[in-house]
C-alpha cells in the first residue's frame, strides 16, 4: 500500500471515529435532558405532596444516666459542703494558731523572767559579798548561810517560772489536742451528712427527670394525635385537589420515560433503567417501563 493509500485510510478512520464521538455526545445530551425533565417533574410532585402533609416537631426526650445524675448531685452538694469544710478548717486553724501564739508568748515571757531573776540574784550576791567584805565577815557562817539562802531562793523562783510556763504549755497542748479531735469528728460528721445529702439529691434529680420524661411523652403523644388529625384533613383535601395534579405529572413522567427508553437500543434501555437515580425518580413506573420494554 502506498503512502497515499495509507493517508486515505487514516482519513476515513478519523472520520468514523469523529462520527462515533458525535453520536456518543448526542446520546449523553439526550440522556441529560431526559434526566433533567424527570428531576423537574419529581420536584413538582414532591412540592404538591408536601403541601398536604404536616410534620409537627416532637420534643426530644432528655435522659441522663444514673452516673451522670450522680455526678450532678455530687457537684451541687459538694459546693455546699466544701464551703462548710473550709469554714470549719479555717475556724479550727485560727483557734489552734491563737493557742500556739499564746504558748510562744508564755515561753518568751518565762525566758525574760528567768533572765531577770538571774540578774537580780547576781546583784544580790555581789551586794552580800561587798557587805561581808566591809564588815570583815566574808568567811563567817552567817555570810555562808546568807549566800546559801540566796541560791536556794533563786533556784526556787526559777523553778516556779519553769513550772508556770510548763503548766501553761500543757494546758495549751491539751486544748489543741481537744480541738484537733473535735475537728476530726466534725469533718467525719460533715462527710456523713454530705453522703446522705448526695443520696437525697440524686433521688430528687431522678424523680424530677422521670416526671419530665412522662410530661414530654404525654406532650408528644398529644402532638402525634394532632398531627394525625391534621394529616387526615389534608389527605381528604389532597384527594379533592392535589391528587389530580400529581396524577397528571406522573402520567407525563411515564410518557417521557417511554418515549426516551423506546428511542434507544433495548439492551441499553434495560441497563439504564437499573441505574439508582432513574429507579428513584421513576418509582413504581420503573417496573412499568421495564415490562413494556421486555415485551417489545
Amino acid at each position: 500500500m502506498s503512502v497515499y493509500d495509507e493517508k486515505i485510510v487514516e482519513f476515513y478512520n478519523n472520520q468514523s471515529l469523529n462520527e462515533k464521538q458525535e453520536n456518543l455526545d448526542e446520546e449523553d445530551k439526550k440522556k441529560k435532558s431526559f434526566l433533567d425533565e424527570l428531576r423537574s417533574i419529581k420536584e413538582d410532585i414532591d412540592e404538591i405532596k408536601n403541601k398536604y402533609v404536616v410534620k409537627l416537631e416532637l420534643k426530644p426526650i432528655e435522659k441522663l444516666t444514673e452516673s451522670q445524675l450522680l455526678k450532678n448531685a455530687e457537684e451541687q452538694v459538694g459546693q455546699v459542703y466544701a464551703q462548710k469544710i473550709d469554714d470549719l478548717t479555717k475556724s479550727s486553724t485560727e483557734k489552734i494558731d491563737k493557742i500556739n501564739a499564746e504558748s510562744q508568748q508564755a515561753t518568751k515571757k518565762a525566758e525574760t523572767q528567768k533572765k531577770q531573776l538571774e540578774q537580780s540574784y547576781e546583784q544580790l550576791d555581789k551586794k552580800a559579798s561587798n557587805d561581808a567584805i566591809k564588815k570583815g565577815v566574808q568567811r563567817s557562817s552567817i555570810f555562808s548561810e546568807k549566800i546559801k539562802n540566796l541560791s536556794k531562793n533563786k533556784i526556787q523562783e526559777l523553778l516556779n517560772v519553769d513550772n508556770q510556763v510548763a503548766d501553761t504549755l500543757y494546758k495549751n497542748n491539751t486544748e489543741i489536742k481537744k480541738l484537733e479531735e473535735e475537728y476530726k469528728k466534725s469533718i467525719a460528721n460533715l462527710e456523713t451528712a454530705k453522703a446522705v445529702a448526695v443520696k437525697e439529691k440524686l433521688d430528687d434529680l431522678i424523680s424530677k427527670q422521670d416526671k419530665k420524661i412522662i410530661e414530654t411523652i404525654n406532650y408528644n403523644n398529644s402532638l402525634k394525635k394532632e398531627e394525625e388529625r391534621q394529616n387526615q384533613e389534608l389527605e381528604n383535601l389532597y384527594s379533592l385537589e392535589g391528587k389530580k395534579k400529581v396524577d397528571e405529572l406522573q402520567t407525563n413522567m411515564l410518557t417521557k420515560a417511554l418515549s426516551y427508553f423506546f428511542s434507544i437500543p433495548k439492551n441499553q434501555a434495560l441497563k439504564e433503567l437499573e441505574e439508582p437515580e432513574i429507579k428513584e425518580l421513576l418509582g413504581d413506573y420503573q417496573a412499568v417501563v421495564s415490562r413494556y420494554l421486555k415485551v417489545q
